[in-house]
This record gives structure tokens, C-alpha cells and sequence, in this order.
């Protein structure tokens, strides 16, 4: 899958997101979805499973990519 992310994924409040769960569940597996704190404190990032996967993969290919020009030094 190409997961395409924007710079600003949807924003809701941490009551939306409960009182919106099956609509904001499928809606994740497109776009990451971020909920914020009642109070405007802590934010979370609710992705899906195949989006995480690929950003640890893209990282993997960038930590291997910099450990290589590292050695080349």
C-alpha cells in the first residue's frame, strides 16, 4: 500500500472520537487520525496497523541508508 500522509491529518476531541468510533476506525485505515486531550493537553495519533508497518519500514530504510554514508566516512 502507498500511504500518502498530509502534513495535517483530521483533528477531533478525545469525545468525538468515542461518540464517533466505528466512523473514525474505518476513516484511519485512509488517513491518520489525531485526538486531542479534553483539556488541550496530550494529543494522540491513532493509525492503522498497515500505516504504522510502513512508517517503521521507511525508517528502517533511512536508519540502513545513513549507517551505510556513515561508513563510507
Amino acid at each position: 500500500m502507498n500511504t500518502t500522509f498530509t502534513k495535517m491529518p483530521k483533528t477531533i476531541s478525545i469525545s468525538e472520537f468515542r461518540a464517533t468510533l466505528a466512523t473514525s476506525l474505518k476513516k484511519v485505515k485512509k488517513t491518520p487520525l489525531i485526538i486531542l486531550d479534553r483539556r488541550g493537553g496530550e494529543s494522540y495519533v491513532l493509525l492503522s496497523m498497515e500505516m504504522y508497518n510502513e512508517l517503521v519500514d521507511i525508517r528502517t530504510r533511512a536508519q540502513k541508508n545513513k549507517n551505510r554514508k556513515d561508513s563510507y566516512r
